[in-house]
């Protein structure tokens, strides 16, 4: 009987484009004004949804507001997104909403961030990943989510860029990936942050994973491996 992946099946990489501008659509304000990675998690009957997930938490904020403010032709259910937002009880409440408790929000920008499938190769296809590399600002958990803060060699063109496992490692209870980074030129050009998120779920979902190692080729350390464990 032919047993169907749970995770994606590709030998090429994903591009990678510049993060998209925030929107703001509100009136500039002097509230206290949170900003985090965020699930959009419901946009529906006049309300939407996000969890966020404090670095270490194993369950998520549940942060809400009113209308449907999120474009979903944009960033759709399930993705992640940069989100700055302020408590809707008022600025007395805003240090705690989102940092440490769920609650009402009330969103004052958002932005796109990368959202990447987890992807797996043979070690052949892993040829070049280090070709570039980056600068971890941070790298943690988020449900089951990893997400990343990066600074990369800013590239006008779409570059290769992708997390992929080494398919050789799989049946190991903590297999192996590597951060693919490689742009079409060498060209000397300056930084940019972006943010990125993938989802572990299809990984974790295998019963006898219990972390996964990510290899990347950080321009201070050079190979640093970091490891995300199940939630």
């Amino acid at each position: 009987m032919k047993r169907h992946s749970i995770i994606r099946l590709a030998a090429v990489i994903i591009l990678l484009m510049t993060l998209t501008a925030c929107r703001n659509d509100g009136p500039e304000n002097h509230d206290i004004v949170l900003q985090n990675i965020v699930e959009l998690t419901d946009s529906s009957q006049g309300r939407t949804t996000f969890h966020y997930y404090p670095q270490g938490a194993r369950a998520p904020l549940v942060l809400t507001c009113n209308g449907e403010v999120i474009d979903t032709t944009q960033i759709h259910l399930g993705e992640s997104l940069m989100l700055a937002y302020k408590s809707a009880e008022g600025d007395g409440a805003a240090s705690t909403v989102g940092s440490g408790t769920s609650g009402r929000i009330t969103p004052v920008s958002y932005g796109r961030i990368t959202n990447l499938t987890l992807l797996q190769t043979e070690a052949q296809g892993l040829d070049g990943w280090d070709a570039d590399p980056v600068y971890v600002d941070a790298i943690w958990r988020a449900g089951s989510r990893v997400n990343m803060r990066l600074r990369l060699t800013y590239s006008g063109q779409p570059r290769r860029f992708g997390l992929i496992i080494d398919k050789s490692t799989l049946a190991d209870p903590v297999p192996t990936a590597y951060l693919y980074n490689k742009r079409d030129n060498n060209d000397a050009n300056f930084e940019r942050r972006y943010y990125v998120a993938c989802d572990l779920a299809p990984l974790f979902a295998r019963a006898h994973v219990t972390a996964l190692r990510i290899i990347v080729n950080d321009a201070r350390t050079h190979a640093t491996s970091y490891t995300i464990p199940r939630p």
